[in-house]
């Protein structure tokens, strides 16, 4: 009786890739969470603040492309196979001969790992929690519950790029709002108060400090709030971390090595005909902005360092 398929997983016959640890998924859905609360919380600000204006439908419309741009990255880096090398690969032409086995041994290639029972190609590694070995493997990163790998990189680093825009966009807005309302109040309240001494003004500087702090606390004059309190915080925490992230994956978009292999020191070489990480030719293309499959046309096999086996149930990368 044949093996039943399963629907999803991170077995080489799994029909969707999908790593099905609970943690990850709950950090998933946390990772939508936060991307959706961002986008209504900052979509009624500019509801209440511009309307149905040009200006509105502008900053309305940047707001849910950045926001649909960020969400189709994190889905397509969860539930893309990152590379994950399968069931009878063989080594590359040039590397046949190297790694065959010497007489007597117990496995078919030189380079073999013990956990997965299965070649090992170079630059690749075991990943405990997908259970496989990646195709130049950077990390497994828990916000996308996926290892980052070769094929699913782009997407990782879109997401990265996207988180970092909208919480700059969110950032920038929110303050623009609080101090243009936090000014009208101010001037209406108070006038500014004739600079006869330097105590006066130094009071008279303070109080426009203290209108933009109470605007978070005061949603009936300048609609902000404790929820644009916590927005606020969402966005610094996360353009600092996404900032942080990209800066650590520079070398990856220059020299195509991956951070494991960044750590122990291997030196790498970026393939000159085609980009390891976005495909076509390097250079930078305005299409690597969409979360769409890289094409790494006729040197797929050699950016993957692994031939696909001769036979049927094998992953689709």
């Amino acid at each position: 009786m044949p093996k039943v398929r399963p629907n999803c997983g991170t077995a080489h016959n799994a029909r969707v890739w999908l790593s099905t640890d609970c943690c990850g998924l709950i950090m998933g859905l946390i990772t939508w969470g936060l991307i959706v609360y961002a986008v209504v919380v900052v979509t009624n600000i500019i509801a209440k603040w511009k309307g149905w204006t040009v200006e509105g439908i502008i900053l309305e419309t940047i707001l849910v492309t950045l926001g649909v741009l960020a969400c189709a990255s994190h889905g397509r880096a969860m539930l893309t196979n990152p590379g994950a090398v399968p069931i009878g690969a063989r080594p590359l032409p040039e590397r046949e001969e190297s790694e065959r086995p010497q007489p007597g041994s117990t496995v078919l290639y030189r380079s073999w790992c013990v956990k997965c029972g299965n070649y090992k190609p170079p630059r690749s590694h075991h990943d405990s929690c997908t259970g496989r070995c990646v195709s130049k493997m950077d990390h497994f990163c828990p916000w996308v519950n996926n290892c980052v790998g070769v094929m699913n990189h782009k997407f990782f680093l879109l997401f990265l790029l996207y988180i970092f825009l909208i919480s700059v966009f969110c950032l920038g807005l929110v303050g623009s709002r609080a101090y243009s309302c936090a000014s009208a109040q101010k001037l209406k309240v108070s006038p500014p108060p004739p600079p006869s001494t330097r105590r006066r003004r130094m009071r008279h500087d303070d109080s426009l400090v203290i209108k933009i702090l109470e605007s978070f606390f005061d949603s009936s004059e300048c609609q902000l709030g404790v929820p644009v309190f916590f927005l606020i915080m969402e966005g610094l925490l996360f353009s600092l971390f996404t900032l942080a992230m990209m800066c650590d994956q520079s070398s990856v978009l220059t020299t195509g090595t991956a951070g494991i292999d960044r750590r122990k020191g291997l030196a790498t070489q970026a393939n000159e005909r085609t980009h390891e990480v976005f495909g076509d030719t390097p250079g930078f293309k305005w299409h690597w902005l969409a979360p769409t499959h890289p094409d790494f046309g006729q040197d797929r096999d050699y950016i993957l360092g692994f031939l696909p086996p001769d036979r049927d149930g094998r992953d689709i990368l």
